[in-house]
């Protein structure tokens, strides 16, 4: 593989900007696609830099008119992991960012479990979140996974008491145990 080193980054990023933008997509793409032949220890720690070179990727792609479509399925699966990445090291607001992100990107919207996070860090950085939560509890219950919904039952009655309502809140938690 050929790798390249710059004296400074301004360097590097005025010969970045001389490739054409399908050269581009093809060396995120090369980039993604070695990243995820790394091995599995660490894999989330990798997460946030994988999506990053799909995304840059697609958008690459988009900006000079080729389709990318092929790319979306695995950027939105390293977003997902981005997402819960982030929520589990204390980063709503990057958690938020790479769900909201794979959300709309990923074939069906997110599963139960990053709509989960996702509701979670919404409650911490904007106040809001329930419809993501709810649409997890329903998702859980579907997939059969009690264990599921009643730990979001749990987070639903959680944002409540926060917001000052705690016969709502009562309600839920009645309906987590």
């Amino acid at each position: 593989a050929t790798q390249h080193a710059f004296v400074h980054g301004l360097v590097r990023d005025a010969v970045y900007a001389q490739l054409p933008r399908p050269d581009r997509v093809e060396r995120h793409v090369r980039v993604a696609r070695w990243i995820e032949t790394l091995p599995e220890d660490r894999r989330e720690d990798r997460s946030e830099l994988l999506a990053h070179h799909y995304v840059q990727a697609i958008e690459l792609s988009r900006s000079a008119g080729l389709d990318a479509a092929e790319l979306q399925p695995a950027a939105a699966a390293a977003l997902r992991e981005a997402g819960l990445r982030a929520f589990a090291v204390g980063a709503p607001p990057a958690c938020v960012r790479a769900l909201r992100a794979a959300a709309g990107w990923a074939d069906g919207g997110l599963d139960a479990q990053a709509l989960r996070v996702l509701g979670k860090a919404l409650v911490f950085t904007e106040q809001s979140g329930r419809e993501e939560l709810l649409r997890a509890f329903e998702l859980f219950l579907g997939e059969g996974s009690k264990d599921g919904a009643a730990a979001v039952a749990v987070d639903i009655s959680h944002s409540l008491w926060q917001q000052g309502d705690g016969l709502g809140a009562a309600e839920w938690t009645a309906r987590g145990v």
